[in-house]
């Protein structure tokens, strides 16, 4: 009667989760109502009930229960006399548990029942059982040739567990609940076994009260009062041990845990060691006995399963959900990038206008100091005039320093955006002794402005080298500007020499200053992003604390190291590597004679004979496309203030028709260069430049050199300007003399 009120209950019950999920219950709930109608005596019913949980099983794919169904339909033909049918079952059930994989159910139903599967008895039933318990029946299939009314009990309850929609550890706790019931036991703990060796306690408790926590498990060695000796016993060795009154050989196990029985098992799967499963009861001795095993096993092993499934789809949801991540970073890194890209460009255009009119004020300014000072009259009106310009001087004094600023935080803005990016580099002949000089040239109103010396110790033979010279004085400007900005008196010396190493040719630079020096704690922490000496620093120099992490990947990139020595009070020294190739003998030698032909070294005359010099030597038209009008002016201004005539187009359009235009019969151009701006309506620089490039090939016409102009300065847009065909890059905000630079250096490529 008990079993019969158990089994009425869990028909009531999987009819529940059947109205909910009939594809994984209806199979369930026809089995059972048939073995209700077996015990009634209804066997007609229960045949047809019978065929419909084959078909049932059959078309959502439970191999199992299908191959179940179709065994007891035999059983049922064959206490029928009704050989045919009973064969067709059994046939049909062997096939289903060979591909399930139950070897058991196979020797089971060749023992019983072999007269219908054309087979002759091998094994005895106590055979089966004994092999069963040997094994440890790794796959799972733990059912004896005759269910118990107890098995049958429980094999419902963990195709209930497996098969309800519920979370992992629902599920864990089902069947631990399922274990410690159906065993017998007060409390048990389920640990799983890690590659390294290591138990993991996933879960523990009794039939009232389970802990089961699958991701965050606890390891075994990490816990206190816990029967180790057994556990460990039972992962070492590999067998299961069942402790009791009776047993004396293992009474040491039970006394040091105070449990009167204990069952403890490896989980075995595939003949792998899995896991532990142990089990105490504490108020009856020899309360485990084998028999219950196969079932603990069983369920256990189902429990194995689901936790490496439920690893593998977590494994799998997380790399799904790091793509997602990964693409949606992508996304806001580009927007980032295009935000930097547009700020950069509005910062720098009104730049480039008070960078303009602060150098063509401090001419004007030249001109009136140097015309009243030669004035003979020394009356007291051009006394207060040169006074008056004398203001005028502090006043675009301050202008140009707070320009100047304002450069170094659009220079920072756009560096921060490339502290992650990877660098790319340049290989190209070039001296190291000019970039040395070209820095110096940078910082020579800086030092004249505080009073410092500047220093430079070179080999006396000049080299030249293989390697990327926009990098070097990149590294060479970060450092020079972080050591100028602490040094109040002295100067600072820059100073090289090389060294040769088969085909590479290194580099040893030293910037010493004789600044305010740091500890060996301050200097730890320079060469990381956003990160200063101390806090002080930021407050009293400024500064964002990128200039040498950038300085020291630049440096790692080109193959050299870089170290910092410093004093408190005494100074600062930073030394640093780069390698680069040997050039050929004749490739350097060329180079020489031609840096010797075209050498743009800064004479020592007055300003007055400089500017005469530069209007005689740098004459011609040149073609200013720009749609910024301000920037239009000062561009015409400078060029003139050079000894240019210039031209003015608004946009792409404008230009390449002015171009097309101008060029003679004799295929010659008026314009000896053209500025091109990049962003202009209408017609961008870009397409301008292609369409120019396009009409020159086609009509077989020398190439007026294009100098590009733009406030962008990614490496990305300088690329893109050589690669449609501009000879030269100018980023805004630039000085006067980059223009006369780059103009008399297009000239000089192309003829």
């Amino acid at each position: 009667m008990h079993y019969q009120s158990k089994l009425d209950y869990m028909i009531n019950f999987i009819n529940q989760r059947n109205s909910i999920c009939p594809c994984n219950n209806l199979h369930k709930v026809l089995y059972l109502q048939a073995e209700v109608a077996v015990r009634e005596g209804k066997t007609l019913d229960a045949i047809v009930l019978l065929d419909e949980s084959i078909k049932e099983a059959k078309n959502n794919q439970f191999i199992q229960y299908e191959a179940m169904a179709n065994e007891t339909l035999g059983k049922i033909w064959h206490s029928l006399g009704r050989q045919i049918y009973a064969q067709k079952h059994f046939r049909q059930a062997v096939a289903l548990y060979e591909e399930w994989g139950s070897s058991f159910k196979l020797d089971s139903l060749s023992l019983h029942f072999s007269e219908y599967l054309n087979v002759e008895k091998k094994k005895t039933v106590k055979e089966i059982d004994s092999n069963l318990m040997k094994n440890g029946n790794s796959d799972g299939e733990e059912e004896t040739e005759r269910m118990s009314p107890m098995d049958v009990q429980l094999m419902v309850k963990m195709s209930e567990a497996i098969s309800v929609e519920m979370s992992l550890e629902q599920m864990l706790d089902s069947m631990m609940r399922l274990i410690i019931e159906n065993a017998g036991a007060q409390k048990g703990m389920f640990l799983l076994g890690e590659n390294e060796g290591d138990l993991l306690l996933v879960a523990e408790g009794d039939v009232d009260q389970m802990n089961v926590n699958s991701l965050r498990a606890v390891p075994l060695y990490s816990l206190m009062n816990y029967p180790h000796q057994v556990i460990n016993y039972v992962a070492r060795t590999k067998k299961m041990v069942i402790t009791g009154s009776s047993n004396e050989n293992d009474s040491g196990f039970v006394g040091s845990n105070n449990a009167k029985s204990v069952l403890c098992a490896p989980i075995m799967k595939n003949n792998q060691f899995r896991g532990v499963i142990y089990l105490e009861n504490n108020l009856l001795n020899d309360a485990f006995s084998e028999k219950r095993v196969k079932s603990v096993n069983l369920i256990a092993a189902q429990m194995v399963v689901h936790l490496e499934n439920a690893k593998f789809s977590q494994l799998l949801e997380s790399e799904k959900k790091f793509k997602v991540l990964a693409t949606e970073l992508e996304t806001v890194k580009k927007g980032l990038e295009e935000f930097i890209d547009v700020l950069c460009h509005e910062l720098r255009n009104p730049l480039n206008g008070i960078y303009g009119s602060k150098q063509l004020m401090e001419d004007q300014l030249h001109k009136f100091r140097d015309h009243f000072i030669q004035c003979p009259v020394k009356s007291a009106e051009n006394l207060s005039v040169l006074g008056h310009l004398g203001e005028l001087e502090d006043m675009l004094g301050a202008i140009s320093t707070s320009s100047d600023h304002l450069k170094d935080i659009v220079d920072t803005v756009l560096n921060a955006s490339m502290v992650n990016r990877k660098i790319q580099l340049n290989h190209v002949l070039f001296n190291p002794k000019e970039i040395v000089a070209k820095v110096g040239l940078m910082y020579k109103a800086k030092f004249k402005e505080k009073s410092l010396d500047f220093f430079t110790k070179f080999p006396e033979k000049e080299v030249f080298v293989m390697g990327d010279p926009q990098r070097l004085t990149q590294i060479l400007v970060n450092i020079v500007s972080n050591a100028i900005k602490f040094v109040e008196v002295g100067g600072i010396t820059i100073e090289f020499y090389h060294t040769i190493e088969e085909d590479d040719l290194i580099l040893h630079f030293a910037v010493r200053d004789t600044g305010i020096g740091m500890t060996d704690e301050e200097i730890s922490k320079l060469f990381k992003p956003f990160t200063q000496a101390n806090s002080s620093i930021q407050s009293r120099y400024g500064g964002s604390g990128l200039g040498l992490k950038i300085s020291k990947e630049i440096i790692e990139e080109m193959g050299g190291t870089v170290r910092l020595e410093s004093e408190k009070g005494v100074g600062t020294s930073c030394f640093f590597t780069v390698i680069c190739k040997t050039p050929g003998t004749n490739i350097s030698e060329t180079l020489k004679r031609k840096r010797e032909r075209f050498s743009l070294t800064e004479p020592e005359e007055t300003p007055s004979t400089k500017r005469v010099q530069l209007r005689t030597s740098l004459q011609g038209h040149i073609l200013v496309v720009e749609d910024n009008r301000i920037n239009q002016k000062l561009l015409q201004k400078i060029l003139e203030g050079g000894g240019y005539t210039s031209e003015v187009a608004h946009n792409g359009k404008e230009a390449y028709d002015l171009v097309v235009s101008s060029f003679k019969e004799d295929k010659t151009s008026p314009f000896q260069a053209i500025l091109m701006d990049f962003e202009m309506p209408v017609m961008t620089g870009i397409e301008a430049t292609q369409k120019i490039r396009q009409f020159e090939d086609s009509n077989s016409i020398p190439h007026i050199p294009i100098i590009g102009v733009s406030a962008n300065a990614r490496e990305a847009h300088s690329e893109l300007a050589y690669s449609i065909g501009m000879n030269s890059y100018l980023t805004k905000p630039f000085q006067k003399q980059d223009i006369f630079t780059a103009i008399q250096t297009t000239k000089r490529k192309e003829s």
